[in-house]
């Protein structure tokens, strides 16, 4: 919070926010047949997910996950119950 005096009598308030960007859900997944596996189970069940290509690393297996842009948890636990091995997740910085 900043204060700062005017020329007259008074005060202002001014309050500095922070705008904090959330990047784009990705869930990893061993390979890009999971991946479409997923993908399409999820559809199934009503829930959007897209294929993504991952810059592979040591823990992302070949570099493909699914971005689930709306209920990432729940679309984690539909995979996991229905035998598709998550590697793990990451949040993928969003294009502008």
């Amino acid at each position: 919070i900043t204060y700062s005096e005017p020329a007259k009598a008074g005060f202002a308030i001014v309050i500095k926010t922070e705008v904090i960007m959330m990047g784009k859900p990705v869930i990893l997944l061993s390979s890009v047949t999971y991946a479409m596996k997923g993908r399409d189970l999820l559809s199934r069940q009503g829930i959007p997910a897209y294929v993504e290509r991952i810059p592979p690393s040591n823990s992302s297996g070949c570099g493909y996950g699914l971005y689930v842009p709306h209920g990432a948890d729940q679309a984690q636990r539909i995979l996991s119950e229905n035998g598709i091995k998550i590697l793990g997740r990451l949040e993928q910085e969003a294009a502008p």
